[in-house]
């Protein structure tokens, strides 16, 4: 990781509401048919994760995001698998700051640490040049699932993004 530049940074901000929330992505509960269809037993075996419970899923896209683990040393640090119209990505994800009280709105800045695939630390030549397609995808996905932790505890999510 290196050091953050502020005036560096390319930021873009979404914010919630029920027509973005509604373009295809939701967060449920993994059902055995997608564990099955999504080979996501032989997937986790190759995270080093169990974790089957939830992902923020657009079907109709053939596309979905789940979470897998943290790093315990720097907490801000996740990682997620983003499975993309056949390509199955790994997504290290910092956040930079993440601020909310209860009955308002949550807002938290994400960071792409990495993005990639086959073990590697970029996107192979055959799918880089769909890099913007790729984290459009990725900003849209992430903030449905934001949508969803928040319900019940803040009245809006915002994400913002560097990338």
């Amino acid at each position: 990781m290196g050091t953050l530049h502020q005036k560096n940074l390319n930021i873009h901000t979404c914010q919630l509401n029920e027509k973005r929330f509604s373009m295809g992505f939701v967060t449920e509960k993994i059902s055995p048919q997608d564990v099955e269809k999504y080979n996501l037993l032989e997937v986790n075996k190759s995270l080093h994760t169990s974790d089957l419970s939830n992902w923020t899923i657009d079907r109709e896209r053939d596309i979905y995001l789940r979470y897998i683990s943290y790093d315990w040393q720097n907490p801000s640090c996740s990682e997620y698998s983003f499975y993309w119209k056949g390509n199955l990505l790994r997504i290290d994800l910092n956040t930079l700051s993440y601020k909310g009280e209860q009955g308002g709105p949550m807002r938290q800045t994400w960071e792409v640490i990495s993005l990639s695939r086959d073990g590697h630390f970029w996107l192979p030549q055959d799918i880089e040049s769909l890099r913007v397609n790729i984290t459009s995808d990725l900003k849209e996905a992430l903030l449905a699932r934001g949508g969803a932790e928040i319900q019940g505890h803040y009245t809006s999510y915002i994400p913002t993004f560097t990338f």
